[in-house]
């Protein structure tokens, strides 16, 4: 948890962070998480890249002791690629909000029901509407319903299922030296 858009002090940040806040701070995600998540937010999206809008979350431990040290990040020796900020692989500034959802052991669940919220700051739930309907995530995968006009930029990293695929088991490879026969096994 932080204090999201706390410097920028405006409608939509105070919305977001009050959204976000709710989810990591329910029941629902600290006592009745079921045994097949092991990351519960208010939202949860697989695109532009995998990643919990805002960055508010409440995970299992044994999981987040499988994660980089997201600090250490930097020291990495990573591909030159997860230094650049870019909002589709979410690296650079974006990493933060990957972070969470990094590693292929990754099982999100998410509270919130509607289609109205992906990401970003458009059409952000009130507090109340928080309806804490927890399921696993992504709740759809339409890829279609990922795409928000008002990104456009940002809506050229929704691709075929074939490419959003093989760019995870590359973050795979790169963060945790994981490849596709390395989970078969598992």
């Amino acid at each position: 948890m932080h204090s999201k858009g706390s410097y920028h002090d405006e409608p939509q940040n105070i919305k977001l962070r009050s959204f976000l806040t709710q989810g990591a701070l329910s029941k629902e995600c600290a006592i009745d998480i079921p045994d097949t998540c092991n990351v519960c937010s208010s939202r949860m999206s697989p695109l532009p890249h995998p990643h919990t809008p805002g960055n508010m979350w409440l995970a299992r431990c044994d999981y987040i002791a499988n994660l980089i040290d997201p600090f250490a990040y930097d020291k990495q020796k990573l591909h030159k690629n997860f230094y650049e900020h870019n909002s589709c692989r979410g690296f650079g500034r974006y990493f933060f909000e990957h972070w969470i959802n990094s590693h292929p052991s990754v099982s999100p669940c998410d509270l919130y029901p509607g289609k109205e919220y992906i990401w970003g700051y458009e059409n952000i739930p009130e507090v109340g509407d928080l309806v804490k309907e927890m399921k696993l995530a992504p709740r759809w995968f339409d890829i279609d319903s990922y795409k928000r006009p008002e990104y456009k930029n940002r809506n050229r990293c929704i691709t075929t299922n074939k490419q959003n695929v093989a760019e995870r088991m590359w973050n795979y490879e790169q963060l945790y030296n994981i490849t596709a026969s390395t989970i078969k096994k598992k």
